[in-house]
């Protein structure tokens, strides 16, 4: 070959290496024109490194995937992109973008869910429903048949995407965390899962905080053992929303198995879903002599150890004020 000829092929190598640079320049700091921003994208459970690269080059928020899966690979992050919602309202060059993810910038605010304890499905169906826009009360409802007093009571953060299966998700995974020593404690103390959530969801609404909880499990729990009726009001909440103020005579005749006036023992499921200090109470009963109590006016409770004293008490406290 004549060293012309090599000469030329030299020459057409710098063009190419050139072109490569050029190219490549161009793509990191040259953001796409992208006429359609804002535009958030959503990673979801099982989305990987390739299928995100994909989604942002379909939606032109990238100009090419391999860079940016190589910006992701070398700040370490193609193992710890967090699930959400990342909103992008401007172009961006290819390695901001890649931070966003690496860094969870997600740019924009989650919406606080915040659940009180002792609300029943129905009640976080109601409160989901005003603030996630894509939370389908209905399916909720349908979707967690059975999960009364397994959803956990708490503040979340959730992203406008998320629907009725991130709120099922989330609260029920919280509750996993939140009561697995307990539930190995309450093994180990010869008490079942269930009858401790159920207890639970009616000391909830029975204990007007801490500082009765304990009290009132160790009363409700006594009369279980030695055959008395729960006799309290927490379940027709559950059954009809009513207050113990509000419950008639035809009320607490209703025949149904969640009637503690009516039938012994536990009613059947929890009438609510409760927090760790009403489990914790359920756990831990505190024992006394007491197997009555009501609450004044005022929320505070007064015990009796007799139906006796329990007359006293509502003489004293209920029908006078």
């Amino acid at each position: 070959m004549e060293p012309k000829d090599k000469k030329t092929i030299f020459k057409n190598k710098s063009f190419w290496f050139v072109l490569f640079v050029v190219v490549f320049a161009f793509i990191i700091f040259t953001p796409p024109q992208n006429k359609n921003l804002p535009k958030t994208i959503t990673v979801k459970r099982g989305d990987t490194v390739n299928s995100i690269s994909r989604t942002l080059y379909k939606e032109g928020i990238i100009r090419s995937e391999t860079i940016f899966k190589a910006f992701v690979i070398l700040s370490g992050g193609e193992n710890v992109i967090v699930q959400g919602d990342y909103l992008f309202n401007k172009p961006l060059y290819v390695f901001d973008v890649a931070k966003r993810f690496t860094k969870t910038l997600f740019g924009i605010d989650r919406i606080t869910l915040t659940i009180p304890e002792g609300y029943t499905r129905e009640q976080i169906k109601s409160t989901a429903e005003k603030v996630l826009p894509n939370f389908d009360g209905a399916l909720f409802l349908q979707k967690t048949e059975g999960k009364e007093g397994y959803l956990f009571p708490d503040t979340y953060k959730f992203f406008p995407s998320a629907n009725e299966d991130t709120v099922i998700d989330v609260m029920t995974k919280n509750f996993e965390k939140k009561t697995q020593t307990i539930f190995e404690n309450a093994k180990a103390n010869g008490t079942s899962e269930k009858d401790l959530i159920i207890m639970a969801s009616i000391i909830e609404r029975e204990a007007n905080g801490k500082d009765d909880s304990a009290i009132i499990s160790g009363i409700l729990w006594e009369r279980i053992r030695i055959g008395q009726r729960l006799q309290v009001d927490a379940p027709f909440f559950f059954l009809f929303g009513k207050e113990s103020s509000e419950l008639t005579r035809a009320d607490l005749a209703i025949d149904s198995p969640y009637n503690t006036y009516k039938y012994k023992g536990l009613p059947p499921n929890p009438i609510g879903n409760p927090g760790l200090r009403a489990i914790g109470a359920a756990l831990n009963p505190e024992k006394t002599d007491y197997l009555f109590y009501l609450h004044d006016s005022f929320g505070v409770a007064h015990y009796g150890i007799n139906y006796k004293d329990h007359l006293a008490n509502k003489r004293k406290y209920i029908d006078n004020r």
